[in-house]
């Protein structure tokens, strides 16, 4: 992961702002962050007796998406301007909304998102063996 400062072209005007960048090399700790879910999500049911599991946190969607997708994220605040987007296209200067689910609930987000484009990753697979496994909703 690299932070850079680049310009965002927003509809307030453009902006300078720290973006994290994301890079083949995070693979490997984005593969092992995941591994380590998958433990947490087994030790929450198997050893203290858990009703469900937790869901993958917004940061790992917001990573996986923007490795394949060659969008930076968007993590600091921007002054004068609406900052509740996750990403920033830099290529077509578009706000980037993503929603992720690792289950078949439902996701939401706050009234006030404001952003040009709005994706969902579905980790489906997850989601199925958490519906097969009643244990493991």
């Amino acid at each position: 992961m690299k932070y850079k400062e680049k310009q965002l072209h927003l509809p307030e005007g453009t902006f300078k702002n720290e973006l994290l960048f994301f890079e083949e090399k995070d693979r490997k700790v984005l593969k092992q962050y995941f591994k380590d879910w998958v433990k947490l999500c087994e030790d929450t049911v198997n050893l203290i007796g858990g009703t469900r599991t937790p869901n993958l946190s917004e940061s790992f969607s917001e990573a996986v998406f923007s490795l394949e997708m060659d969008m930076p994220r968007c993590v600091n605040p921007i002054s004068g301007a609406s900052s509740s987007f996750d990403l920033y296209d830099l290529k077509r200067n578009k706000r980037i909304q993503l929603k992720g689910a690792s289950s078949y609930a439902p996701s939401s987000f706050g009234p006030r998102s404001e952003y040009d484009e709005l994706y969902f990753i579905f980790f489906r697979n997850i989601a199925d063996e958490k519906k097969k496994d009643p244990k493991n909703r």
